[in-house]
């Protein structure tokens, strides 16, 4: 958002975030931070991006355009105005950047009033780090494959599949997750949950070695993973529909795109051209 089209309400948040940013800088860590969120690695690393985005959420700059009844600052048009500061400010990220940028708004735009109200707030102030369960071994880069499958067993749906590529899983208290609910339709066979991560029976986290040596992927693999309706996101195959407004956010194609925590576009042109 270019400065000069801003309204004197966006004029002063700005301001406010500026000044914030300026004086409440975090102190360099005594570790190494890794070049971004999807590849940190260890509990010093997490608990010091944590408890700075915590902070930054506490001050406004998070989840600003989303309604208050869910945990956000209820005004349009001011993320992107923080976003921008806090890329200016050169500040550390933020870790919670899957949950930001792609679980938020598709909880949103699809989720229930329940899920809304129980998993935008401690979202949005990293309490609860979120991953990305699409990608499959044998899936490649066709979505609509994936095979990882969800059986209804009364109220609750039975998971079993293997997920790959998947940052953050070793923080994780969730997932977006999309699974194969029929096989009579390559498209409409497929549905959307939230699933439970860290500490859930049947489910199992391993890391993925890079060629530098450090983690930040993971594959995930699921047991019989009982996961209760109530995760489920939208209706009972429209997986594919819901996927698609979670890959416009994940790609900037979004009016308003996600909630915080990524550097803006025009700041990292700004940067390149610098």
């Amino acid at each position: 958002m270019s400065e000069r089209t801003t309204t004197p309400e966006q004029s002063a948040f700005r301001e406010h975030c500026r000044r914030w940013l300026a004086e409440h800088r975090p102190a360099a860590p005594s570790f190494r931070l890794p070049q971004s969120p999807i590849e940190v690695m260890t509990e010093e690393q997490r608990r010091y991006l944590c408890d700075w985005e915590k902070r930054c959420y506490e001050a406004g700059l998070i989840g600003c355009d989303y309604p208050k009844e869910y945990g956000g600052g209820g005004h349009r048009g001011f993320q992107s105005i923080a976003t921008q500061e806090m890329g200016r400010a050169g500040v550390p990220y933020m870790i919670n950047i899957i949950g930001l940028g792609m679980a938020a708004p598709t909880i949103l735009n699809h989720g229930t009033e329940e899920q809304k109200r129980r998993y935008l707030p401690p979202l949005f102030a990293a309490d609860e780090i979120w991953c990305q369960g699409f990608s499959e071994p044998n899936a490649g880069s066709d979505l609509a494959s994936v095979q990882a499958s969800a059986v209804r067993d009364g109220d609750n749906w039975i998971i079993n599949g293997h997920k790959v590529w998947t940052s953050l899983a070793h923080f994780a208290s969730w997932m977006i997750m999309l699974c194969r609910t029929s096989s009579a339709q390559k498209y409409e066979g497929l549905t959307y949950f939230i699933v439970p991560i860290a500490g859930a029976k049947g489910v199992t986290v391993r890391p993925l070695i890079k060629i530098t040596g450090e983690t930040g992927f993971n594959e995930v693999l699921f047991e019989d993973v009982v996961v209760p309706d109530r995760l489920r996101v939208d209706e009972t195959g429209k997986g594919w529909t819901v996927a698609m407004t979670t890959l416009l956010y994940e790609r900037g194609a979004a009016e308003g795109a996600g909630s915080g925590g990524g550097t803006s576009l025009d700041v990292r042109i700004e940067q390149l051209v610098a």
